[in-house]
This record gives C-alpha cells, structure tokens and sequence, in this order.
C-alpha cells in the first residue's frame, strides 16, 4: 500500500473498502438513513479532499459507493429494499 501527503498529513491510498467505510460514516452522520445521493454529498464533504484527479479512484468512488452499498446489502449491514419497503433509492443501515 502507498501513502501521500495532503496539508502535511500522511494519506494512504482509497480502496474499495475505505469508500465502503466513508458510506456508513456518512450514512451514520446522516442519521442511519439517506438516499444515495445525501449520501454521496456527504462522502464527498467529509472526504473530497482524499479524491484527487492523480488517482483512479476519484473517476470511480460513485461506483464504488454503489458497489459498497449492494454488497453491505447482501452481508446484511444495509437493509434490502424490497423487505423494509424503503423508498427507492433510500439506503438504511440494520
């Protein structure tokens, strides 16, 4: 794994899995309950700055949300849709 500064702290390289944490931290900081897009404008308050244009994941972290966010479904961290009843595109942590 690789590391860079940003304002002369130590960063290290965003992953799939960091980006799966940055959804439930937003999630979490969004009252447990959002649509995907609060959730995106939240990640990228809280995290904009760690996605630069030198590194593939700032062309890829909406995906990558997306994909967090179906596999914490299928590991049961968010609730499915079609057994909460949630409306479409609202995200819930269990």
């Amino acid at each position: 794994m690789w590391s860079r500064r940003l304002n002369g702290r130590v960063m290290s390289e965003v992953t799939r899995e960091t980006i799966r944490d940055w959804v439930e931290e937003a999630l979490k900081s969004l009252g447990g309950s959002a649509h995907y897009k609060a959730v995106a404008r939240k990640l990228w308050e809280l995290h904009g700055t760690e996605l630069t244009p030198k590194d593939d994941r700032f062309y890829t972290w909406q995906y990558d949300m997306r994909w967090a966010s179906h596999d914490d479904r299928n590991q049961g961290k968010l609730e499915k849709s079609n057994v909460s009843k949630l409306p479409k595109g609202f995200w819930r942590l269990t």
